[in-house]
């Protein structure tokens, strides 16, 4: 059954006929139910109904998206720090997969959309169902059009961490690249934003050494998208191998080079292989790599 928390009534005003005073209370109105695209589109200040899928639930926030907008998805925040909402979220009845009715005023924090503590009016829980699978993107495409995918759940993969080793820290950003289909290093960087403990489980995860994919939400601080982590499955180690030397030359002859290889993301006692090929151009046989 669904279940719904709505915020108390209005106090409209006083009714009195001679000593005899009524209160006059009067639920909260809310408008036809529209998507998440069309309720983005209307902006802050905008009293809006709309339905979706929770993608995210952490602490004081919950991502949730439907099926609309130029992505084929859009979707929204909700915070909420105390109140049934929070609560719901701490005991677990909004979670991934959760389809949730919600009723509010939109607002932005540093040009992230919500609706933030009291202006969330009411709310349902329809039922549980599953979590919509993740967008294929690319960091370049979230860097020049990261609207479309705010709040979103995305899938990234190739990503390298930047002079970042050790374990998580929280309200941390650290710089992150793509590995695979980066045009520049400039366009193909992103910021990956670890949040408080409020919005965020990976605090003291340890930092991958090495490629990684992410599926997790996008957010956005001042205009620049970032990558949200979650949870700790947002973040993947993918098995990768590190070369000591960005390329080698040995003259015609006797002459050998060694490189050093390391792997990545792999357990001890795993089989690893490389293979070394002959470039285009080279003089060397096939034969001389071993």
């Amino acid at each position: 059954m669904p279940t719904a928390k709505t915020r108390p009534a209005h106090l409209l005003g006083l009714a009195c006929t001679g000593v005899l005073c009524a209160l006059l209370l009067v639920p909260f109105a809310h408008g036809q139910t529209i998507t998440i695209n069309e309720a983005r589109d209307q902006g802050v200040g905008a009293d809006v109904t709309v339905e979706g899928t929770v993608t995210r639930a952490f602490g004081d926030f919950v991502r949730f998206q439907d099926g609309s907008g130029p992505t084929g998805a859009s979707g929204l925040v909700v915070r909420q720090t105390s109140g049934d909402f929070h609560d719901d979220i701490q005991d677990g009845t909004i979670t991934q997969g959760t389809e949730l009715q919600v009723s509010g005023t939109l607002s932005e924090f540093n040009g992230l959309l919500q609706i933030n503590e009291g202006d969330l009016d009411d709310y349902t829980v329809q039922d549980q169902g599953t979590v919509p699978s993740p967008q294929d993107v690319e960091l370049v495409t979230l860097r020049t059009n990261g609207e479309d995918y705010e709040s979103e759940l995305v899938q990234a993969t190739g990503l390298d961490f930047v002079r970042a080793t050790g374990t998580f820290l929280g309200d941390t950003s650290y710089p992150v690249i793509d590995t695979v289909d980066a045009p520049t290093l400039v366009e193909s960087s992103l910021t990956f934003r670890v949040q408080g403990s409020g919005e965020s489980n990976v605090i003291g995860d340890p930092i991958p050494n090495g490629v990684f994919e992410y599926t997790g939400v996008v957010g956005e601080f001042n205009s620049q998208y970032q990558l949200i982590p979650v949870q700790s499955s947002d973040v993947q180690p993918v098995r990768s191998f590190g070369v000591g030397r960005p390329f080698a030359q040995a003259e015609e002859g006797s002459g050998t080079v060694e490189v050093d290889v390391k792997a990545f993301a792999t357990e001890s006692g795993d089989d690893v292989s490389v293979t070394a090929t002959v470039g285009t151009g080279s003089t060397a046989d096939a034969g001389d790599v071993g």
